[in-house]
């Protein structure tokens, strides 16, 4: 795991994980199949969340939560079944997504992959949890859970992002959730206090991964456009970032030909952060390859996930950091001292 200077993309730092020791005694879920266990050779660090210390938080896909120090010891781990991505809250808790074994709502197609919204302490507790089924049930949007698949369908959700709000606005209050739904198209904002959903919107994103907050009621959605199920992708579709406004419902594509000229065609995964200069840096997970754009289109920095065997390697949502927040977490680990 590697801490990467953009401006150059030299190596501050690097987190010497050994996840067969990280993971030791904690059981992965089903997405990595049954009696398996979690290997070095085989662990992605899905999202990696440091702390202002310098710790981590590190899990894979279907697999528990350890957090980690800067010299590579586990601090402790939480057992439970956690997934895509890990956030700050504004009181400095950590929402994620996790699964709700059992299923809270009772399912003919078999076992529910019940998405829950986690709030998780820095310690390693579960604080809340929330299914997104039953969220989904309670705030009217049956038809969006049960009535847009065959009966078949055991993973009618599957949540891929939750992003905290940390400031009031218009739109919004302090500490409440944006969430992405991959398998609705959707996204919605989510009112922890209260339980209620006070706003949903499907598509026209498909199959979407990551939303973020850049403004008072203004969201950018990493839209993959494309679903694994209308497999070869169409040609000339390529991924899009779409700007959208909760209070009008607009939408508007970031550099659509931009994404044309670079051939940006994640399938699965992949993210985008608008940056403080206008730029935009975009993860094309499946193929191993970061890709920062200027405000007009054109590459400003491209890179490739190789290594000296000549393979290149997927990615495994990293994660951008201002300047400032950079330079706070390097000023940490340079405080740190694994001799001892």
């Amino acid at each position: 795991m590697e801490l990467v200077d953009l401006s150059d993309f030299s190596t501050e730092f690097t987190w010497a994980l050994d996840a067969g020791t990280l993971f030791e005694g904690l059981t992965p879920g089903p997405g990595y199949g049954a009696g398996s266990k979690i290997t070095t050779d085989r662990f992605r660090a899905i999202h990696p969340l440091p702390f202002p210390n310098g710790d981590l938080l590190i899990k894979d896909h279907s697999s528990p939560a350890v957090r980690v120090s800067a010299c590579g010891e586990r601090i402790w781990g939480n057992p439970r079944i956690f997934h895509h991505s890990s956030e700050f809250g504004p009181e400095g808790d950590i929402w994620i997504p996790a699964i709700k074994i059992p299923a809270s709502v009772p399912w003919s197609g078999g076992d529910l992959t019940d998405d829950s919204i986690v709030r998780l302490t820095p310690q390693g507790e579960i604080k809340e949890e929330y299914s997104v089924s039953r969220l989904l049930l309670e705030n009217g949007y049956e038809w969006l859970l049960s009535g847009m698949g065959g009966e078949k369908d055991s993973d009618p959700i599957h949540m891929n992002d939750i992003q905290p709000v940390m400031t009031e606005g218009t739109a919004w209050r302090r500490g409440d959730l944006l969430v992405s739904i991959r398998h609705r198209s959707a996204v919605f904002l989510f009112r922890p206090s209260t339980g209620k959903i006070l706003w949903l919107k499907t598509g026209p994103w498909v199959f979407q991964h990551d939303i973020d907050i850049v403004g008072d009621g203004q969201v950018v959605i990493f839209d993959n456009a494309m679903n694994p199920k209308l497999m070869p992708v169409p040609e000339g579709r390529f991924n899009r970032v779409l700007h959208v406004d909760l209070g009008s419902n607009a939408v508007e594509a970031y550099q659509p030909e931009a994404f044309a000229a670079a051939e940006i065609r994640t399938v699965h995964e992949g993210l985008a952060d608008q940056m403080p200069d206008g730029r935009i840096l975009v993860e094309e997970e499946n193929f191993g390859r970061i890709i920062v754009l200027n405000a007009d289109g054109s590459v400003a920095a491209e890179y490739i996930n190789g290594a000296d065997d000549g393979m290149v390697y997927r990615l495994g949502w990293s994660r951008y950091m201002s300047q400032a927040e950079g330079d706070a977490l390097r000023a940490a680990l340079e405080a740190v001292s694994c001799d001892e």
